[in-house]
């Protein structure tokens, strides 16, 4: 018979580990998930504000205009 460490008892969580480690994948993957997607964003956004910076094209990240063209 095993004798039960600190270590496996907290992997245990008292019986409930079988809900708390999928809880905390979840959580996991939700927060990454919202992490790239800021970081996308960013990176477009940054795109856009270079491109703008660079020709002035008065338009947005997806290429819509913007109603700034002042040519």
């Amino acid at each position: 018979m095993m004798e039960e460490t600190a270590f496996g008892a907290f992997l245990a969580m008292g019986g409930y580990a079988e809900f708390v480690w999928p809880a905390y994948g979840v959580t996991g993957l939700v927060l990454l998930a919202i992490w790239l997607d800021g970081y996308r964003r960013r990176r477009a956004v940054e795109r856009a504000l270079q491109r703008l910076a660079r020709d002035g094209s008065g338009q947005d990240a997806q290429g819509r205009d913007t109603g700034r063209n002042d040519a």
